[in-house]
């Protein structure tokens, strides 16, 4: 949603004001602007690592990263396989390392291709690249 109204607004300040409004409707948290303001400084690192973690990725059997490289600091992550079989994979490994992967898989267009969106942001952070691409090749093993 910030994304696409700062999109909509391209080349124009958007007072923070209208950001909380947008973000939240009516009934922002106490602590909206300071939120904001927070993860907004923090972009041009998000944007860093999500194009540091889709490269990574990408080296990982079955797993296939768009866009490549990611353009914010989302991406979409197909990965080969059974959905069923690929989300069991999933949750065991995080079951294992308390590491959340993702709620769930959407089937893909492509036959035997699940999708998964991964938007970088702290927590994504708070491990290393590394880290990140040995979860998601358990998920394959």
């Amino acid at each position: 949603m910030l994304l696409a109204l700062l999109a909509i607004e391209r080349g124009r300040v958007v007072p923070a004001d209208r950001l909380v409004e947008e973000l939240w409707d009516a009934d922002p948290p106490a602590r909206a602007r300071h939120a904001l303001a927070t993860r907004l400084d923090r972009m041009p690192l998000y944007h860093a690592r999500a194009v540091e973690l889709a490269e990574a990725l990408s080296s990982v059997p079955g797993i296939t990263i768009r866009p490549n490289p990611p353009h914010p600091n989302m991406m979409q992550v197909y990965l080969q396989g059974d959905q069923e079989q690929l989300q069991t994979a999933m949750l065991d490994v995080s079951e294992e390392t308390g590491v959340f992967m993702f709620p769930r898989l959407w089937p893909a267009m492509v036959p035997n291709m699940q999708l998964a969106e991964l938007t970088v942001g702290d927590a994504t952070l708070d491990l290393t690249i590394d880290e990140i691409t040995a979860l998601f090749s358990a998920v394959f093993e």
